[in-house]
């Protein structure tokens, strides 16, 4: 008899079925969001920091402040600023905060903590504090090689990597200014001419780039007298010979490569020896005048 209860026990145990229930894992509700409107900022500028609400419920109390890492901790640099929200899925809080003096080189963060259907959750949204550096001038200009009267196109191609540039002077060295940041020019007059960019950032900074320029009247004009002649050949010559090294004569590549390939050689005195003698007529050259 007891052999049988036995058997009937196990075949229970085996044969039985039954359900385990396991606890669900509720979401959660800690669902806004602190943000900053940008993730670097320089002394002078204005940060604006709030609080988003991403969630499907209402966001009653909201308190946020601004924090510096000192030493391994996080330290209030603002006061803590608190408001009843009563923000509604999909709206937001902020607040802006002049970035003065006291905001020192260093990492800070946003610190927000806020109420969401009676719980209550925190939030950070991080930013860095930097030092200003200047701006660095530079342009371009079209034609490379311009000519008397020809219109030069004058692009500033400036940069400053952590803010923008406010104001541009420009000197095109024959008496002539312009604050525009891309301009226009033209020279009446052929010759060597400075042309030097300033540019201020909002920060203050100012940085200047200098070019020159060479405006030439007629090709193979070496000596600046808008004529061709024997002495526009001397000039070349001696150039080319010195390597434009010789101190009386002045770099004009644009008027001296007259069969142009791109150099300045003897190639170029020849051609221009040639050109003077048969006074523009020998039928192996083209003209140079434009």
């Amino acid at each position: 008899m007891r052999k049988k209860i036995v058997i009937i026990s196990i075949f229970i145990l085996i044969f039985s079925s039954f359900t385990v229930v396991l606890p669900i894992k509720a979401e959660t509700v800690c669902t806004g969001n602190v943000y900053t409107d940008k993730e670097i900022y320089e002394i002078g500028e204005i940060i604006t920091y709030g609080i988003e609400n991403t969630c499907d419920n209402i966001i009653s109390v909201g308190c946020l402040t601004i924090q510096r890492f000192i030493d391994g901790y996080w330290e209030n640099v603002t006061p803590n600023v608190c408001t009843f929200l009563l923000l509604s899925p999909g709206g937001h809080w902020e607040i802006t905060w002049d970035i003065d003096e006291q905001f020192i080189l260093g990492s800070y963060r946003v610190k927000g903590d806020y109420v969401v259907a009676s719980v209550e959750c925190s939030g950070y949204a991080y930013f860095n504090n930097t030092e200003p550096l200047p701006p660095v001038a530079d342009f371009t200009y079209q034609p490379t090689n311009p000519k008397i009267t020809e219109l030069i196109e004058f692009t500033d191609t400036s940069t400053d990597s952590d803010g923008s540039i406010v104001k541009w002077w420009w000197d095109f060295g024959d008496g002539y200014y312009s604050e525009v940041q891309d301009p226009y020019h033209c020279y009446c007059k052929n010759g060597i001419y400075n042309v030097s960019l300033k540019i201020v950032s909002k920060n203050g900074f100012i940085s200047v780039k200098n070019k020159t320029i060479y405006v030439t009247s007629v090709l193979g004009d070496m000596n600046g007298d808008e004529k061709l002649n024997t002495g526009d050949v001397r000039y070349l010559a001696i150039y080319v010979a010195s390597k434009g090294m010789h101190p009386d004569f002045r770099p004009l590549f644009a008027n001296g490569d007259v069969n142009n390939d791109g150099l300045l050689n003897s190639g170029d005195v020849r051609y221009l020896a040639i050109y003077v003698a048969s006074q523009g007529m020998h039928p192996d050259f083209s003209p140079l005048y434009p």
